[in-house]
């Protein structure tokens, strides 16, 4: 994955709905709404409604795993440069 690639990713997360997102399900019509548990006036709100579970709950934890991993990947990056420029590589 490029640099511009991650830099894509993470502009689309900072740009989404503040998370962490969960999710609830419609017990009368079998539909999943992913909501955002963010501190909004109004309490949470819709950000999507999904109609296969593993889908949704795959969703709702992308909002808060994306940026996570994100994060340890240029942490990874840093870690390596310092490495590669202590051994004189």
């Amino acid at each position: 994955m490029t640099r511009e690639q991650l830099n894509k990713i993470e502009k689309l997360c900072a740009e989404a709905t503040a998370g962490p997102w969960g999710l609830v399900m419609s017990h009368r019509f079998n539909v999943y709404d992913v909501f955002a548990q963010d501190k909004e006036p109004d309490g949470p709100f819709r950000v999507a409604k999904v109609f296969v579970d593993k889908d949704c709950s795959f969703i709702a934890m992308a909002r808060t795993a994306v940026p996570q991993m994100l994060a340890r990947i240029r942490e990874l990056e840093e870690l390596l440069l310092e490495k590669t420029e202590q051994s004189g590589a």
